[in-house]
C-alpha cells in the first residue's frame, strides 16, 4: 500500500507539471490553427477520420511545422504528468469513495497509463508525417492511437471530477464541515 503522503505529494507535483505543460501546449497550439486544422494539434491527431492529414501538413509553413514539432516534443513531458496526476488523484479518492465508484476508479487509475502509451505511439506517427514520411503509412495508426488515448482519458477525468465533487459535497453537508 502506498502511503497517503506520498500519493498526495505525487498528485500535487504531477498536477502542477501537467497544468504547466498544458498551458505551454495551448500557447503553441494557437500557431497550429488554420482552415485545414481548426482544432490545431487535435485536428492533426484525428486527421485520418476526415482524410485531412495531407491538407494539414501542406497548410503548415516551416514555422508552423516547427511549432508542431515543439508541441509533439513537449507532449512527451505532458504524457508522463497527466497520467500520474489522474492516477494518483483517483487513488486518493478511492479510499474515501463509496463502493459504487471504488471499482471504476481503481480500473481507471490503472487504465490511464494506457493513454500514455497510446499518446507516445500517436506522437511518433504524427512526427513521421510532419517530417514528410508517407502519410498513408502513419495516418491511421496515429488517429487510432489518439482515439484510444481519449477513450482512456475522458472517463478517467470524469471519475476524478465526480469523485472530487462528491468529496467537496460531503465536506459541506457534514455537520461542522
Amino acid at each position: 500500500m502506498v502511503p497517503h503522503r506520498f500519493l498526495r505529494g505525487l498528485f500535487l507535483a504531477s498536477l502542477l507539471l501537467a497544468l504547466t505543460s498544458l498551458g505551454a501546449l495551448a500557447i503553441i497550439d494557437e500557431h497550429l490553427k488554420s482552415p485545414a486544422s481548426p482544432l490545431g494539434i487535435v485536428s492533426f491527431e484525428l486527421c485520418a477520420f476526415r482524410s485531412t492529414c495531407s491538407a494539414i501538413t501542406a497548410s503548415w509553413n516551416a514555422e508552423a511545422k516547427n511549432y508542431a514539432a515543439m508541441s509533439l516534443g513537449l507532449d512527451y513531458l505532458f504524457m508522463m504528468a497527466y497520467p500520474a496526476a489522474i492516477s494518483s488523484g483517483l487513488w486518493l479518492l478511492v479510499k474515501k469513495e463509496s463502493t459504487l465508484l471504488r471499482k471504476p476508479m481503481t480500473v481507471m487509475a490503472h487504465a490511464i497509463w494506457f493513454a500514455c502509451i497510446a499518446d507516445a505511439i500517436e506522437n511518433y506517427h504524427l512526427f513521421q508525417m510532419l517530417m514528410g514520411q508517407p502519410i498513408a503509412s502513419h495516418e491511421w495508426i496515429s488517429t487510432y492511437s489518439a482515439s484510444a488515448k481519449f477513450v482512456c482519458l475522458v472517463p478517467a477525468l470524469a471519475l476524478c471530477v465526480l469523485g472530487a465533487f462528491r468529496r467537496v459535497l460531503k465536506r459541506r453537508c457534514l455537520p461542522g464541515g
